[in-house]
């Protein structure tokens, strides 16, 4: 494993109360939409140092106003540093599906090195676009406004210890957050904060759950501005893959612009060697509560087998779900660069067999014809208004799965989880400046 260190953070000083209008999702999973929306909540939200707007007129300028935004709310005492280095507990309670739950991570810094370290194991590709984004925004503000997301899979007896240490206590901060409920205590005991560190020296390697962009970015800063004091870490949430608050969603896919002579009966043909075809009728004007139960029949079938979900083509009125039959690929269908657990995943098996040859029919490049959707009504409303060909539903990667691709040093398909929900930014934020 990376040191995982204590470190003070930069918060903010604001009642509690009054944190739900400040703290944002991280970058990557904020609309155009939601980012107005944010920026009108509060002149201090902290999304104008998350994702930054260019001023009008000036391409480019977001970076340096994020810095000069970071400097005013530092001068006016918006932001204050914590006086000494800490272990923050974090806990979230939130609901999904009509069910309460509660994720208990650690915000610490995470020490980045090269992944052929291999103590922070990757599990998708990443994309140049993005990481010249962060590290731009991170040469301007030398900031981390949010954490990475790592997992762990054995949590040390010490922390424990100090889990029971912070309930005899009040949190730190307490807020409720979009139907979340936050609460952070930080740990700035010396013997507390030694023990912790010790204790984390000796442990197994982590694995990104989310942030692979962020830390590649980190590591090139590293190089980059070695001067820097705090520049050899990221700051990063922890969370253990056994807690029963670790929520993993799928991303299901939408493929654009088909030739539009390619029906579902067309498909179904092709694919009968590999699939079998279970159809369903759809309503017109169908309820949500259709697609509803669409998704749950589809969970019920990957229980027994890799199964996915189609809709489309042609066919706005049946929804399909697909299974392998045999419950395994044809011999020869896979690639053979590939490690068992890659090809063992619901999301490599969809990518190989059904996404990657029908985006490579239309002989245009992939991200103009494969696209995301987090939510299935989304991805069905696609299709239905005709902004989709076809729409591919998947059931979650467990993360047992995330960490098998992980162990065996291969990648995942891009967008391949969703872990939920997501450390907020502005929680706690981390200084590279401050000292050492």
């Amino acid at each position: 494993m990376p040191p995982v260190l204590p470190f003070a953070g930069l918060r903010y000083a604001a009642p509690a109360a009054k944190l739900e209008l400040l703290v944002s999702p991280p970058y990557d999973v904020i609309s155009p939409e939601e980012q107005q929306q944010l920026l009108a909540a509060s002149e201090h939200n902290v999304v104008r140092l998350e994702l930054p707007v260019d001023e009008p007129g000036h391409a480019g300028s977001r970076y340096t106003a994020a810095a000069g935004c970071l400097q005013r709310w530092r001068d006016a005492g918006v932001l204050r540093p914590d006086p000494r280095a800490s272990y923050y507990l974090s806990e979230t309670e939130y609901s999904y599906a009509n069910v309460t739950v509660r994720r208990r991570d650690l915000l610490a810094e995470v020490a980045v090195e090269p992944w052929s370290a291999r103590v922070a194991l990757p599990h998708e590709h990443t994309m140049p676009g993005p990481k010249a984004d962060r590290l731009e925004l991170m040469r301007a503000t030398h900031l981390n406004a949010s954490p990475i997301w790592l997992l762990a899979r054995e949590k040390p007896p010490e922390l424990d210890e100090a889990w029971s240490a912070a309930e005899s206590r009040s949190p730190t901060v307490e807020f409720t957050w979009r139907e979340e409920q936050h609460r952070v205590w930080a740990l700035d005991d010396p013997e507390l904060v030694a023990s912790l560190q010790r204790a984390f020296a000796m442990a197994d390697p982590l694995y990104i759950a989310d942030g692979h962009h962020r830390y590649e970015t980190s590591l090139a800063l590293k190089a980059a501005e070695p001067q820097v004091p705090g520049v050899g870490g990221v700051l990063a949430a922890i969370s253990w893959a056994d807690d029963p608050g670790l929520l993993v969603l799928p991303t299901h896919r939408l493929l654009v612009g088909l030739d539009p002579q390619l029906t579902l009966e067309e498909a179904e043909t092709r694919w009968g060697e590999v699939f079998h075809v279970e159809y369903y009728p759809v309503w017109e004007n169908a309820p949500a509560e259709q697609l509803d139960a669409f998704i749950q029949q589809l969970a019920s079938s990957g229980r027994a087998g890799p199964s996915f979900g189609v809709y489309g083509l042609g066919q706005p009125d049946l929804f399909g779900i697909l299974e392998l039959r045999g419950r395994k690929p044809p011999p020869g269908a896979l690639p053979p660069e590939r490690s068992d657990a890659w090809k063992s995943l619901d999301v490599s098996l969809l990518h190989a067999l059904l996404v990657d040859p029908l985006v490579s029919e239309t002989g245009r490049p992939r991200e103009d014809v494969l696209q995301y959707a987090r939510d299935p009504h989304e991805a069905a409303a696609a299709v239905r208004q005709g902004r989709a060909s076809v729409a591919f539903f998947l059931n979650p990667t467990p993360v047992s799965g995330v960490l098998a691709v992980a162990d065996a040093g291969d990648l995942m398909p891009e967008k391949s989880t969703y872990f939920y929900p997501k450390p907020p930014a502005g929680l706690v934020m981390r200084d590279l400046e401050a000292p050492r």
